[in-house]
This record gives C-alpha cells, sequence and structure tokens, in this order.
C-alpha cells in the first residue's frame, strides 16, 4: 500500500496503474515534440517571389466625385514562384473622391481594399488575406464613360497559412497589386497581377493541437491526453478534511 501526502492510500494495483499513465504521458509528449522537430527541419518557403495573375472578371460602381467601388474575382489564375500552382482571389478595391494634381490630371485615392486568396501548389496550399497597404502612385481611377477602370499600383499586407507535408506554418508580408480594366476605346484590356514578398527569414510552424484536450491535458471525450481523466484519487478538499475515494474504469 502507497500513502501520497495529501491524498488516499493507493492500493499496489493503482500504483502500476499510475506508472503506466505516467509512462504514457511522457511518450506522448516526446512524440509531440518529435513531430515539431521534425518538421522545424523541413521548412516549406517563404511567398517571396510568388507571382498571381490571370484575367479577373471585374465588377465596377464608379463615382468620380465620391466613392467608387471595384470587385475583382479570380476563379483559377496561374501562380508562379515557390508556389507554382493555380489561385483563386476575391477582392475589393475603395477610391475616394478625385483629386486634381497641379499638372492638371486627376485620380482618385485608394482608400481600402480587402482580399481573401488561395493557392494550390505541389509545395503546398495556401489560404490567405490581404488589408490595404501604402498606396503607391497617383493613377488610380474608376470612369463608367470609357470603362477606365485603373487602380494603379498599390501596397496590401498579407497573412496567410501554408500547409505543406501535414504541418502548417504562418507567414506574412507584402504584396503589389495592379488592377485594370480598360474597355470601349482602342485594344481592351483586363488584367490582375501581385507579387508576394515575406517579411519573414522563414515560415514559422503552427504547433499541432491534441484535440480534445485543455491546458492540464484533461480531455472533454475520449481523447488520448497526457492526464487520464478516468483516474481521482481524493485530495484535500480545501476545509481541512481529506477525500478518501478511489475510482478506475475497465
Amino acid at each position: 500500500m502507497l500513502r501520497l501526502p495529501g491524498l488516499a492510500t493507493v492500493p499496489a494495483r493503482g500504483r502500476r496503474l499510475i506508472l503506466v499513465l505516467t509512462l504514457a504521458s511522457s511518450a506522448l509528449t516526446a512524440g509531440l515534440g518529435a513531430t515539431v522537430d521534425a518538421a522545424a527541419a523541413t521548412l516549406p518557403p517563404t511567398l517571396t517571389g510568388e507571382g498571381l495573375g490571370d484575367t479577373p472578371t471585374v465588377t465596377a460602381s464608379c463615382n468620380p466625385a465620391g466613392t467608387s467601388t471595384i470587385t475583382i474575382d479570380v476563379a483559377n489564375g496561374v501562380a508562379t514562384g515557390p508556389y507554382p500552382g493555380t489561385f483563386t482571389a476575391h477582392g475589393t478595391v475603395t477610391l475616394g473622391p478625385a483629386i486634381t494634381l497641379a499638372s492638371g490630371t486627376s485620380y482618385q485615392p485608394v482608400l481600402d481594399f480587402q482580399e481573401s486568396f488561395t493557392i494550390t501548389s505541389a509545395t503546398g496550399n495556401v489560404t490567405g488575406s490581404k488589408t490595404l497597404g501604402a498606396a503607391v502612385g497617383t493613377t488610380s481611377s474608376c470612369l463608367t464613360i470609357v470603362r477606365d477602370v485603373n487602380t494603379g499600383r498599390f501596397t496590401a499586407n498579407y497573412t496567410a497559412t501554408i500547409t505543406s507535408a501535414g504541418s502548417q506554418y504562418s507567414d506574412a508580408g507584402s504584396s503589389a497589386v495592379s488592377i485594370n480594366d480598360l474597355t470601349g476605346v482602342g485594344a481592351s484590356t483586363t488584367s490582375f497581377d501581385e507579387s508576394l514578398t515575406s517579411s519573414l527569414a522563414q515560415v514559422t510552424l503552427i504547433p499541432p493541437v491534441t484535440s480534445g484536450c485543455d491546458s492540464k491535458g484533461e480531455s472533454s471525450g475520449d481523447d488520448q491526453c497526457p492526464q487520464d481523466d478516468r483516474i481521482h484519487l481524493g485530495r484535500t478538499d480545501g476545509e481541512g478534511g481529506e477525500g478518501q475515494s478511489w475510482e478506475e474504469s475497465g
């Protein structure tokens, strides 16, 4: 018989069970650590050098005196760079009222940009989002008379999750964005182009999560956790008394 401080007397059979659980917990912890170490040793590339380009579907609501909204959709674009393959994108650009320069030309500043995108590649699958960074240039406009939709070239910030070889990684950086849809005057041109540059030296591994286990290793179901919640030893009840229960399943 074994008596632990503050706990009920544990029979020999219970001691063997505790030892088995301790060894199982150590093996599980070591296994998770090995998985993280192996994934970290073979990191996939960042998105630096990734190019996304295609002829998008463009929908525009133009108002040079007020706010203009441009929506783009790409269903099966071409991705090049470290993650060659195909991509999808859905984004919205908001332009503000026209500003007239000293030269007499005018443009509509980019006020907002939101985009969700995916990349499907043999290197790994990417899901991410982009938001407006810094607008570049003074050529953006949205006109309906001759269908002249042009965002110029502006900068967006991106965050992305990369799934490769069964592990997930995070990446973040910037993307140069350009959207054009010119019809009705001369040759028609519709294009969507992005080039990404990571702000990270390497992607960051997202640690795997053991489903159903909380931070104390306790299970919310039948998951295998470092601590087995099917065994309860009596412990001090906080009022000077001592629980004396012993319970085991099986």
